[in-house]
């Protein structure tokens, strides 16, 4: 615990101007750290004159961080772009004015100085990754044991300011997060690091680029409003928009609404349906399996045409495909088709690319057979 140690005369070098701190921030690559006060708020005057009282606190301020003073009197805007609604508040922003963490009210000198500490670390494990010159020295697995380390010890805003600014950063960084973290980076900043990237020969990037929407942008939260957005990234991604509606859609009931209690079974088939008719290529393996599950679960086993359609659907993809879920699907296909020749085959080469992955495989028929006997 920092221990505070009284003294006077000690002072934070504040700036006034939010341009100025973010120009200052990007040449020394520093955080800003923001005091938000009035002139009439007493407990803003006591928290920034006990932190003055400490000369090692003012050191690491003064040292570490670009700050900033934002008088609320002749500052509305800032006021209102940040939307301050307590006095005071303490502000850490990123050299493009990001928010990376806020504290409101009155803090003590030991609280605001360990915030400061961890998001200055924080932006010193930045500034070390964007000084490895070549990917031969980028080692992705540590990369992302290293990187999930130190997230598992930072709030959710830090941990989006960290990963966004790794991901502006370019290769080697931004493909592996992208992969691994895609729910903390916000659409725009994916969308740049995807070009650059040329996702679209990457279905599984592709993907990954559809659930940032999904999570971040509140029209994917409409189905209506969804529709007009699947056609705008369409556009942008090279898929046709009626996969991406069905993958987006599969993905929010069987992701999100199931998790949350709020799914709609009849919404489910529908979406799952959507889903295998559309975009039964999907990498997304894990999503195929929970919408075949529940179309086996709900829809009728003399349903003998539509078994046959998907049969012949999968039957097509795995002609070619290395992902062990198309050939567990198959083989409930098979055997509700009444292949009882062929089902088996397609489970042993489905044991066969799961243990080549190291996955431990459970077939689906075993859970299924129930429903179709």
């Amino acid at each position: 615990m920092f221990i505070a140690t009284i003294s006077f005369g000690a002072k934070i070098n504040f700036i006034t101007s939010l341009s100025k701190a973010k120009k200052l921030a990007k040449e020394e690559n520093k955080i800003i750290f923001v005091d938000v006060m009035a002139d009439w708020c007493l407990p803003c005057k006591l928290m920034i004159n006990d932190i003055e009282k400490d000369e090692k606190v003012v050191a690491y301020f003064n040292e570490n961080f670009i700050n900033l003073k934002i008088n609320e009197k002749s500052n509305r805007e800032f006021m209102l772009n940040f939307s301050i609604l307590v006095l005071p508040t303490i502000l850490f922003l990123d050299n493009e004015a990001n928010e990376v963490e806020r504290k409101i009210g009155y803090k003590d000198v030991n609280d605001l100085y360990l915030s400061a500490y961890r998001i200055n670390e924080n932006n010193t494990l930045i500034q070390s990754y964007s000084n490895v010159e070549t990917a031969d020295e980028f080692d992705e697995q540590r990369f992302i044991g290293e990187l999930s380390t130190s997230l598992a010890q930072m709030p959710k805003t830090e941990i989006k300011h960290v990963l966004n600014t790794l991901v502006k950063l370019g290769m080697p960084y931004s493909k592996p997060i992208l992969n691994n973290y895609p729910t903390y980076i916000s659409p725009p900043i994916f969308g740049a690091a995807y070009k650059d990237l040329d996702g679209a020969k990457d279905k599984r990037l592709t993907e990954k680029y559809i659930i940032s929407y999904i999570l971040t942008d509140d029209s994917f939260q409409n189905t209506i409003e969804m529709k007009t957005r699947s056609n705008e990234l369409a556009e942008i991604i090279g898929m046709q928009s009626v996969k991406i509606l069905s993958y987006a859609l599969a993905y929010r009931e069987f992701n999100l609404f199931q998790h949350l209690g709020l799914a709609n079974e009849k919404t489910k088939l529908v979406n799952a349906k959507n889903l295998l008719n559309n975009y039964p290529e999907t990498s997304d393996t894990e999503l195929l399996s929970l919408a075949f599950t529940e179309i086996v679960k709900t829809t009728v086993k003399e349903d003998f045409n539509y078994y046959k359609t998907l049969q012949k659907t999968f039957l097509d993809m795995t002609t070619s495909s290395q992902e062990y879920t198309h050939f567990d699907i198959l083989s409930v296909l098979q055997y509700a088709n009444g292949h009882h020749d062929q089902y088996s085959l397609s489970i042993a080469k489905a044991n066969e690319l799961a243990r080549s992955k190291g996955i431990k495989f459970s077939p689906l028929l075993k859970d299924l057979r129930v429903y179709l006997d």
